[in-house]
């Protein structure tokens, strides 16, 4: 697809991950651009996340990482709440 066609498909809370500078405008218009290794400087400076080793395979694993740490960090804010009251 084009850049212009990608960047149309994309919603407000989507995630992009993209490899080169035709992925730009569609990575700027994501909730969390993830960078591939290869991808050039203005690329990276649209990215939440930059991926240094590996490829696509290494999203899962990303995904299942911030999910682990949400779920730590709503416990750490619950028994914050909890001891302040």
């Amino acid at each position: 697809l084009s850049p212009e066609q990608k960047s149309e498909l994309i919603k407000e809370n989507s995630i992009f991950v993209g490899d080169g500078v035709n992925d730009a405008l569609a990575m700027n218009k994501s909730y969390l651009g993830i960078a591939l290794r290869g991808g050039v400087q203005s690329l990276l400076e649209c990215a939440s996340v930059f991926v240094s080793t590996g490829g696509i395979e290494k999203v899962p694993f990303l995904m299942a990482i911030s999910n682990k740490y949400h779920k730590r960090y709503k416990l750490i804010l619950t028994l914050g709440l909890i001891y302040n009251a």
